[in-house]
């Protein structure tokens, strides 16, 4: 997509009243150029003993007791210029080349233009910024510090003063592509204060301290005056508020730090209630962000529990139903679907930047600080966050809900149930796209289906892989084909108009619930067909006793175009093999053993015990990404059929367990 297309279609997204804020934006953005052109001097604090996080020298033990060995392993690849995030490595870059090195290409962002001057959307000389971003998060701070403080370790210590005076140097205030992104700035701020925490003053030269404190007071002005609104008040805001409120209550003498302290912490509250439904959906549906959201959150709590803000109890209900929604989704094993987009976005690292467990890491935080032992997660770990999120101990002995639970605010169905003696966990999508006009990490899969048996995931999305660099491929990885539903001719439901932008957007909603013979039953549908198509696209999903499910899709209205072809998808794990016998598709684990069984057949009509035509699934292999910016091949399940077959018909998947 053009540059030229992107600003017009993101200007479509907005109203009126962001488009005035978008104007009076840039207006401070061309003021904020002169602020570039002189040095920085932020106001003198010195009170260098309260600054930074507060640490808990107890619990601070009880954690590096566990993970001083993974904090040793980051210390010594940190030293050997041995960096890897998102799928990206940087071996031997040492600062300060570090902070401006593009590990896709070899070649180095701009540091000395002034930072609203530089494009990082659109380079096709540039990989994706997200790479050299993550770097400059600075999150091996924290992670040196602690392991100073746990082992006396000096060189720990001298690597987090090095790296601190490194960035200070090679990033001045509103210079370079690293002060161009709120986030950004937020999550240094943080991870700032949680170095300067664990170190303690003593070990903080005084020449040093004195200009990590003038950088912070920069980022802290800067994220306050460009804060995210309107279509980007997403989690970006809430992580600007988030370091805000921390930075207010860990910089004693930060001018005006009372007011921006107390301001930052009440709309911070509100965006609680605004950014998590109701039934504890994250509303930018996607568990991963929901849970990053709730990471800034916590560490807010924790640190305004020290200062003495209180939280309402309608946030204290809001978060309890963030856990409850989350431990409902998540398998024996800790797994939850990856709904949405999946960025590998953490505040607080504590060993490899990847947190394959990071779902269950937050939610035995939240249940930890919550005091609500039922949602506590079936396994969690030590970890460096929990120093200021909150620690589930003992090791979590919740028993895991059963039944099934319909979360129709973020629009999910959910069947528990053990079968055939075995975990099952079946969900389904029937919420929103995504979170305000531009739904920006929201995938069009509505009626969407995630399968886990036993704690291992057998239906899968395909992820999400890279974001501003990924072209044609962030848009596939997004589109309806890539989910486990139905499309028509290949189309997507909603319309895909740059990154992370939607023109159109399906509607979703769940239609009933009831009791049939054989179990529980949900009826889901979506218009998102219905402008190109004519039709609606209706999925009905039926817990079958005692052995699985059965999967019903039909499309309602009128087909204005007959030969269009419906083509249903249902995506495997890549640790799983499937195999096609007669016409059914045996679906095998790592070791061989078939644990599942799925057919297809046609039917003519919606009732309890029509007669069916067996279909012959096609099996297939598209692109599944299992971390940011890696890709994998994996086995897709599909069957193409007349759409007209659909309007007086039926087609029906049954996935079994097997024995």
């Amino acid at each position: 997509m053009s540059k030229a297309m992107w600003y017009m279609n993101r200007l479509r997204a907005m109203s009126l009243p962001e488009i005035g804020h978008r104007v009076r934006e840039q207006g401070l953005r061309r003021r904020g150029r002169t602020l570039s052109a002189r040095p920085w001097q932020g106001d003198a604090l010195h009170d260098l003993d309260a600054v930074g996080m507060p640490v808990d020298p107890v619990r601070f033990d009880a954690i590096a007791a566990e993970c001083a060995a993974d904090w040793r392993e980051q210390v010594a690849r940190a030293l050997a210029g041995n960096w890897r995030f998102l799928g990206q490595d940087w071996d031997g870059v040492q600062p300060p080349a570090l902070w401006h090195h593009d590990p896709a290409t070899g070649t180095a962002w701009e540091r000395d233009a002034y930072c609203y001057d530089i494009s990082y959307r659109h380079r096709a000389d540039r990989g994706d910024i997200k790479h050299l971003w993550e770097v400059n998060r600075l999150q091996i701070l924290p992670v040196a510090a602690a392991l100073w403080r746990s082992d006396n370790d000096e060189q720990a210590r001298d690597l987090c003063l090095t790296l601190m005076d490194s960035w200070i140097a090679a990033n001045p205030p509103w210079r370079g592509v690293n002060w161009n992104s709120g986030i950004e700035l937020s999550l240094r701020i943080v991870n700032l204060s949680a170095a300067l925490g664990l170190l303690g003053a003593d070990a903080v030269p005084a020449p040093l301290a004195t200009r990590v404190l003038d950088t912070l007071q920069a980022h802290v002005q800067w994220v306050h005056r460009y804060p995210s609104r309107f279509s980007s008040s997403n989690n970006h805001l809430i992580a600007e508020l988030a370091s805000l409120h921390i930075a207010a209550r860990t910089l004693p003498g930060l001018h005006n730090g009372a007011d921006l302290g107390r301001q930052c912490w009440d709309e911070l509250m509100d965006q609680v209630l605004t950014q998590i439904h109701p039934d504890g959906v994250g509303a930018e549906q996607s568990p991963t962000y929901t849970c990053f959201t709730l990471e800034w959150v916590l560490l807010s709590l924790s640190v305004g529990a020290q200062s003495g803000d209180e939280v309402p109890d309608a946030v204290t209900a809001r978060l309890i139903a963030a856990a409850r929604h989350l431990r409902w989704m998540m398998d024996k094993n800790g797994n939850v679907p990856r709904i949405g987009d999946d960025d590998e976005g953490r505040v607080i690292l504590s060993g490899p930047a990847r947190e394959a467990d990071y779902v269950g890491l937050i939610l035995g935080s939240l249940s930890a600080m919550l005091n609500t032992p039922e949602h506590a997660p079936p396994v969690t770990r030590p970890h460096l966050r929990q120093l200021w999120t909150g620690q589930a101990t003992p090791a979590p002995t919740s028993a895991a809900p059963q039944g099934a639970e319909f979360f129709d605010a973020g629009g999910y169905t959910v069947f528990r149930h053990m079968i055939q003696g075995r975990e099952s966990i079946l969900a389904m999508d029937h919420g929103p796209l995504g979170y305000l006009s531009i739904a920006a990490h929201g995938h069009a899969d509505a009626l969407a289906v995630w399968w886990h048996l036993d704690g291992q995931p057998v239906l899968v999305d395909a992820g999400t892989y890279l974001y501003h660099s990924g072209g044609a491929m962030r848009d596939a990885f997004r589109g309806t084909p890539a989910h486990n539903t139905l499309s028509l001719d290949d189309a997507d439901q909603s319309t895909i108009s740059g990154a992370f932008n939607w023109s159109h957007k399906a509607r979703t909603s769940r239609i009933a619930m009831s009791e049939t013979v054989g179990g529980l039953c949900s009826v889901a549908h979506h218009d998102g067909y219905r402008r190109r198509f004519g039709v609606e696209h209706q999925r009905k999903i039926a817990l079958n006793v005692p052995n699985g499910y059965t999967i019903r899709d039909r499309l309602t209205g009128t087909l204005r175009k007959r030969e269009a072809t419906a083509r249903l998808r249902y995506m495997l794990h890549p640790d799983l093999m499937a195999r096609i016998d007669d016409n059914a598709v045996f679906i095998a684990d790592a070791t061989g053993r078939d644990i599942a069984r799925l057919t297809m057949a046609a039917i003519t009509q919606d009732a309890l015990s029509p007669p069916e035509t067996p279909h012959r699934p096609v099996l297939g292999e598209q692109d599944y990404s299992p971390d940011f910016g890696e890709l994998r091949r994996t086995q897709v399940i599909s069957l193409a059929l007349p759409a007209a077959d659909l309007m007086n018909g039926l087609i029906q998947t049954r996935l079994e367990v097997l024995a």
